[in-house]
């Protein structure tokens, strides 16, 4: 019975011992650590067979580094002593292969309670602590470079790594046993959102995405979290981990970038599209600017906005090429829009790059600039106008320039250009004028001129007539004065000479009558002086008329009568002085003519006396005193006679010469006439 009782309990720690040996990995040592035995389990584990580790040390699963280590004496010592050892161990295969264990070193002891042996239960872990080495280093990696907060699931805060402590201002100490409110504005806490928010959590539900939290100091953080709970072996969740990355900066940027673009988009039109050209989006100005909807162009291709012979051609292909590439296009484009509209826009192209730095959109930000094409346009056409009107004014002025006025400039509006060329028809329709007159001017000129010469020629030979007369008149006088003296010298002697009073008295009354018919020649030749004198004087004032004309017209031609105008200056001071010479010959004419008067009525009263004598010899004697003074009276009359006469003579030389000065003169009308028809017959009016 006894011996049932006590073999029992051995059968017990066989089974238990059999039934370990099939599930866990057993070795065996001695107290010194050399192996006694190892079951298929280890052996299998550590790739050896028996017959390799048994006798060996221990040792020999041991990196030889930490068996040098006094730690690893000690371990050995304290079995020897009787203490067990339990932990996870890293032990070194056949191979020189990791091995993780979960093991305990226990002691055997003997009947004396001596230890005696050490036993070796172990697990191979290795599996399991690789899974648990990777985590641990993912976590570790994701501690590094993220914030890493904890919290209990009602909020309150368990730990913190330094990034977040460093992102949000704080130390440790200073948030441990906090609640995560101390990171929230007032009006967050307070709302429904962040009670649920929590409630979220405890029920074991995670919750991710950008949310802004204040830092000490009151200033904002945006961070991208990850608020997940951590769940224990019951799948309970106990706690709460969030692992967040400070994007306040990136933050600031996309706000700046989308208030860019959304500033850009109020004041552009802006469309989307993929890399085949697909549209994709499009806002209110591009649609406005089109005509269209978004329904309308949404999921078409941009060729809609094109002509069909760019939309088929190598440049359209190139377009969308180079934007493939991720090259952006700028510039002035025509498109299309609603009902084939006609619209210019100025835009760029934009690719978009995704993360890789590969082109994934196109963004288009374009304006309308049709009316300031159409404006450009305009002023192109007006320019091309201007330049065509310009362009045929020159030709027109090089035509005047050269000397034809034929040119007709044609007025097509009201413009400055417009305005300036009907001022040039102008000054070419008047110079035209102009031209004319001078050239009818210069015709007349010439005919006078020769007008004048003519008359000067004939003043000249009436002149020489004259002075022939003039002689005559004085060889008439001398006789008169010859014969005055005979009668003074007969009456003297008239006591002497009575018989030959009637033939005396006879010569003397044909004197007397010569003397009549002289006086009356002389008369008449005066007359005709006068007035050969006074057409000279009208032939003066012609050419004075036609000097001033000619300086006028020689003003208006400018600098091309500056040469006709000194010479008119010329001609009209001397016919000025042509005039005033006219004057003092006629004055001296007039005084001669009444000077003969004078003369022919005293010889008219000699033959009267003659008359007398002839009549009445008896009467002679008593009449040779009166016949003496009067023949006194005749002989101081025909002196002064004689002087005046001479004195014409003088006056007709001057005159002769005046009439050859004009002559001359003339001549050089003549020729400028000439030299100004040749001028003006340059111009084709």
């Amino acid at each position: 019975m006894n011996n049932q009782v006590s073999s029992s309990p051995r059968l017990d720690l066989q089974a238990v011992y059999n039934a370990l040996n099939q599930i866990q990995a057993i070795i065996e040592f001695e107290l010194d650590g050399t192996i006694i035995h190892a079951n298929d389990n280890f052996l299998g584990a550590m790739g050896y067979s028996l017959e390799e580790v048994a006798g060996k040390h221990h040792s020999m699963f041991c990196d030889l580094a930490y068996v040098k280590t006094q730690e690893y004496k000690q371990f050995w010592e304290k079995l020897a002593s009787g203490a067990a050892d339990q932990a996870e161990y890293k032990r070194i295969a056949k191979g020189g292969r990791d091995v993780w264990i979960n093991a305990s070193y226990n002691p055997i002891f003997d009947a004396q309670g001596k230890p005696c042996k050490i036993v070796k239960f172990a697990t191979d872990v290795t599996a399991s602590k690789m899974i648990n080495a990777e985590f641990a280093g993912k976590i570790h990696a994701i501690s590094k470079a993220q914030a890493v907060i904890e919290f209990n699931l009602d909020g309150t805060i368990i730990t913190a790594n330094d990034n977040f402590l460093a992102t949000m201002g704080y130390t440790l100490d200073e948030i441990k046993g906090e609640h995560h409110r101390m990171f929230c504005e007032e009006s967050l806490v307070k709302s429904a959102d962040y009670s649920q928010f929590w409630k979220k959590l405890g029920a074991g539900q995670f919750d991710a995405g950008e949310y802004k939290r204040i830092a000490k100091g009151g200033h904002e953080v945006w961070i991208n979290a990850s608020y997940n709970p951590i769940f224990n072996a019951d799948g309970v969740p106990f706690k709460v981990v969030k692992y967040a990355s400070d994007i306040s900066d990136s933050k600031l940027k996309n706000a700046e970038f989308e208030g860019k673009i959304h500033a850009i988009s109020k004041a552009q039109a802006v469309i989307e599209f993929d890399m085949n050209g697909i549209i994709l989006d499009a806002n209110d100005n591009f649609l406005n600017a089109m005509d269209y909807s978004l329904e309308d162009i949404k999921g078409k291709h941009h060729r809609m906005f094109c002509n069909d012979d760019y939309a088929a051609s190598a440049d359209y292909k190139r377009f969308w090429q180079k934007l493939n590439r991720g090259e952006f296009d700028s510039g002035r484009y025509k498109r299309l829009g609603n009902n084939d509209k006609e619209i210019w826009i100025q835009a760029t192209y934009n690719p978009i790059m995704d993360w890789n730095g590969k082109p994934c959109k196109v963004v288009k930000f374009a304006t309308d600039v049709t009316e300031q094409v159409n404006l450009e346009n305009g002023i192109q056409a007006k320019s091309q106008n201007d330049s065509r009107k310009v362009n045929e004014l020159l030709e027109s002025v090089g035509r005047a320039a050269q000397g034809d006025l034929t040119c007709n400039i044609k007025i097509e509006g009201t413009e400055p250009i417009d305005l300036l060329a009907e001022g040039i028809k102008k000054m070419i329709v008047d110079l035209r004028g102009v031209i004319g007159n001078v050239v009818n001017s210069a015709g007349s000129f010439s005919d006078m001129s020769k007008a004048i010469a003519d008359q000067s020629n004939g003043v000249a030979a009436g002149a020489q007539t004259l002075g022939a007369t003039v002689e005559e008149m004085n060889a008439s006088i001398e006789g008169l004065t010859s014969s005055i003296n005979t009668i003074a010298a007969n009456t003297r002697n008239a006591d002497h000479l009575a018989k030959s009073t009637q033939q005396e008295a006879e010569l003397g009354a044909k004197a007397v009558a010569k003397s009549i018919e002289a006086m009356d020649l002389i008369n008449r030749s005066s007359e005709d002086i006068g007035e050969i004198v006074k057409v000279i004087g009208e032939i003066a004032n012609q050419t004075n008329m036609l000097a001033f004309n000619a300086a006028i017209e020689a003003a208006r031609a400018g600098e091309h009568g500056l040469g006709f105008s000194v010479v008119a200056d010329e001609v009209r001071k001397l016919a000025e002085r042509s005039s005033q010479a006219t004057k003092e010959i006629s004055k001296l004419i007039n005084e001669s003519v009444k000077r003969v008067s004078m003369g022919s009525e005293i010889s008219r009263k000699a033959s009267d006396a003659f008359d007398k004598i002839v009549s009445g010899v008896a009467k002679t004697t008593q009449a040779i005193s009166e016949i003496s003074i009067a023949a006194d009276e005749q002989l101081l009359t025909a002196k002064e006679v004689s002087v005046a006469i001479q004195h014409i003579a003088e006056e007709t030389e001057k005159s002769a010469a005046s009439c050859d000065s004009i002559a001359r003169s003339t001549d050089g009308l003549n020729q400028n006439a000439g030299d100004l028809n040749k001028t003006v017959s340059g111009f084709v009016v």
